[in-house]
């Protein structure tokens, strides 16, 4: 199988932020640059990865996609 983290003292230590650190204003959620600000502040990320239906990966919560 996959390996393991056995040291999980990081999740105690740093604020996690679902799709990054965004304003949905200059920079959205989900994006590279959303994702870019949460690592220069030293903050862990929480993403939904999803598959489409042609087999493209995506960043996006919505498994409807109907918010976009």
């Amino acid at each position: 199988m996959g390996s393991t983290i056995k040291n999980m003292t990081f999740i105690k230590n740093k604020p996690f932020f679902h799709s990054g650190v965004y304003d949905n204003q200059k920079i959205y959620e989900n994006t590279l640059k959303s994702i870019q600000n949460a690592v220069k502040l030293d903050f862990g990320v929480k993403l939904d990865i999803r598959r489409t239906q042609d087999d493209i990966f995506i960043c996006f919560t919505d498994p409807t996609l109907k918010r976009l």
